[in-house]
């Protein structure tokens, strides 16, 4: 029996006021437990709530094993979501989105969907342009397929913390070996939202898991042009037009990401990001003003911390990562 394991925390952090807790049909997000009572594939989804004792309050479905809202304070000691999501999920089983999910068996791309196990050739899904495996050749239509549309078991569940499980079968997506998944998020009195995964298999395969959450710090949900952004990275993996890499690590110096020690993002779109092919393409994405911020970056050597600020309401998003990775923030996986 393989096993690995996989760590990231996520820390929200604000001026934080103190609320008592409450028994109430909606969550602090607004979200409406009923409206994640589904059936999907045969098994039941459900709405969990976490809260620590600063307010704070994580909502979590097991469709997807996915984030859906993140309440935190700013330094007015308002709360607001923060993360992008739905409200019922009806919208997850029919609208095609990474949303907060869970992601395997292998986030990001695999070139030409094709990977070589104890010599033998596996052929994934080519979901992703037609040309790579994307997230584990996730797809909703015209079948679910990937983790991030799969109903997770619920193995345990405490006011801060809940495990999902997921048993993958051997040749699911035409990936080797059974797997099985659990996957455990704690909401800390420190405001982190720590995610453990852990992964064993009856068979040698390939894995690389993450969480796709979406953040946007402002109270509006405005676009985040306005939120400053930090990166603590020395170098950084140039793609191609599919967004695959070569397998060159490039250093930033003389990029756009040299000098990201906290610009406003509105500033880093407006730079000329064809230069380096850098930040619109390994960094930021989508590559004009958006409501959402996908960070990828690229390996150091050590544990990273890098951050987002909403400047006006004093909320920060803190990434950590404990594995060497290859590229870390709000995707915490191996470089493809």
């Amino acid at each position: 029996m393989k096993k690995c394991m996989f760590f990231a925390v996520m820390a929200i952090v604000g001026l934080v006021a103190c609320a008592p807790a409450q028994k109430q049909e909606t969550t602090m997000s607004g979200l409406n437990p009923a409206n994640f009572e589904s059936l999907f594939g045969g098994k039941e989804t459900h709405l969990y709530t976490l809260t620590n004792k600063n307010g704070v309050e994580v909502c979590i479905t097991n469709f997807g094993a996915r984030i859906v809202s993140v309440m935190v304070p700013d330094k007015e000691g308002n709360f607001v979501d923060v993360v992008l999501g739905f409200d019922k999920v009806s919208d997850y089983e029919t609208i095609p989105s990474d949303f907060g999910a869970t992601i395997g068996r292998y986030a990001n791309r695999i070139n030409q969907g094709k990977i070589t196990v104890d010599g033998v050739e596996y052929q994934l899904p080519r979901n992703s342009s037609g040309v790579h495996c994307l997230h584990g050749g996730s797809t909703l239509k015209p079948a679910p397929l990937g983790w991030q549309y799969a109903v997770f078991d619920t193995d345990a569940v405490t006011p801060n913390s809940i495990t999902l499980s997921y048993l993958s079968p051997d040749m699911e997506a035409n990936f080797p070996g059974t797997v099985n998944l659990k996957v455990t998020f704690t909401l800390t009195d420190a405001n982190e939202i720590d995610i453990n995964y852990e992964a064993t298999t009856d068979k040698k395969t390939v894995i690389n898991l993450t969480n796709h959450s979406y953040f946007n710090l402002n109270a509006d949900a405005s676009p985040i042009v306005d939120n400053i952004l930090a990166i603590n990275a020395d170098s950084f993996t140039p793609v191609d037009d599919t967004f695959m890499t070569s397998g060159e690590i490039r250093p930033v110096d003389g990029t756009v990401i040299a000098g990201m020690g906290g610009e406003l993002i509105e500033a880093i779109l407006e730079e000329d990001m064809h230069k380096s092919h850098s930040f619109e393409r390994i960094i930021l994405q989508p590559r004009t003003k958006c409501d959402e911020l996908r960070l990828w970056l690229s390996k150091n050597g050590f544990s990273i911390c890098d951050y987002a600020l909403a400047e006006e309401n004093g909320r920060i998003c803190e990434i950590f990562s404990v594995e060497k990775c290859d590229s870390v923030v709000l995707e915490t996986n191996e470089a493809p």
